[in-house]
């Protein structure tokens, strides 16, 4: 039950920022580098890591249910495997989306490994 209270959570909190950086008529062009950033990093950290942990929890339960079923075992372990490496992917999609984006905006690469830090100035 915690688990979907902090999925719904994320999600409330990343709608009551939003996901355009500007209204109406002040945007321009640093602004789309801007959108482009909170769009990709709401996907990856409010979506695809919560279900990746959803499918991680899914295939941990697949194990400890299996009994003396080897199949089943193997299926838990897969379903696990699967997820590690779509995380892996997926945060590498990131760090890689993340670095085009602040180099065409003139940013700083101090804190790439920081999911935090936005974009500035550009």
């Amino acid at each position: 039950m915690k688990i979907f209270t902090f999925l719904f959570f994320n999600l409330a909190q990343a709608a009551n920022e939003g996901l355009v950086p500007c209204s109406g008529l002040d945007c321009d062009f640093c602004d789309l580098f801007k959108l482009g950033e909170n769009v990709f990093t709401f996907a990856i950290f409010n979506i695809a890591l919560p279900i990746a942990v959803i499918f991680v929890i899914y295939g941990g339960f697949k194990i400890m249910t299996a009994g003396s079923s080897p199949e089943k075992v193997s299926e838990g372990r897969k379903i696990i495997q699967a997820a590690a490496i779509g995380i892996l992917i997926v945060l590498l999609a990131w760090l890689f989306v993340d670095t085009i984006l602040n180099i065409l905006a003139g940013q700083e690469l101090k804190e790439w490994w920081n999911p935090q830090s936005k974009i500035t100035n550009c």
